[in-house]
């Protein structure tokens, strides 16, 4: 950009909604969820997540519902509601976890 060497510029790495951070400032085990909390109003209602850390991790995370009665996942991070309450997703990737509250 502008004639100026590429090693004079900073690099950055996006990551989900979170904006933009320098790169190699992001901990590799770093597990970053978008949304933070999950509210399901409508019976048709559903809710993507966004899994970020060094790089997209949406779709080789893992997720599970604590109440699968309340909530239900999908393989690609898409909750669904099945009843009124309340409980929690978990999103795994490696050894990194981020615990998520759903109501419904």
């Amino acid at each position: 950009m502008h004639g100026l060497p590429s090693t004079i510029l900073p690099t950055f790495l996006i990551v989900a909604s979170w904006g933009f951070l320098p790169a190699g400032q992001l901990h590799a085990a770093a597990l970053h969820v978008s949304p933070v909390a999950v509210i399901l109003d409508d019976p048709e209602a559903s809710q993507q997540l966004l899994v970020g850390g060094p790089a997209d991790l949406t779709r080789s995370a893992t997720y599970a519902v604590l109440d699968p009665k309340i909530a239900a996942v999908d393989a690609t991070g898409l909750i669904t509601p099945k009843a009124e309450g309340k409980t929690t997703l978990v999103v795994r990737h490696g050894k990194a976890e981020a615990r998520i509250p759903v109501e419904v």
